[in-house]
């Protein structure tokens, strides 16, 4: 039976708005395992996330998956978790 096999690997930056240092060391273990739920939700593996108190890093191999899509998920709901952890002011750049 034919089949077609789609694996997409993604290197995805973004940093704070303004830049500003709003990535606590001692949460992004934390933040980090928070955006991986999000990727698995939505199809796929995170392989490697990192970055630093003002952008992040983040690696995905995803298959069919849409990426504006997961991008916008990721943004928004770590944005929100933030702000729930105490991080009040937190905010992803636009775009």
């Amino acid at each position: 039976m034919p089949q077609s096999l789609v694996k997409i690997i993604v290197h995805m930056v973004w940093s704070t708005k303004d830049r500003v240092r709003l990535i606590p060391i001692d949460i992004e273990t934390r933040l980090y395992g928070y955006i991986s739920a999000i990727i698995s939700n939505n199809g796929g593996p995170m392989i490697i996330a990192g970055g630093d108190a003002d952008h992040i890093h983040i690696l995905v191999s995803l298959g069919k998956a849409d990426m504006i899509k997961l991008i916008g998920d990721i943004k928004r709901e770590t944005s929100k978790w933030m702000k729930e952890i105490g991080v009040h002011k937190f905010y992803w750049q636009r775009g």
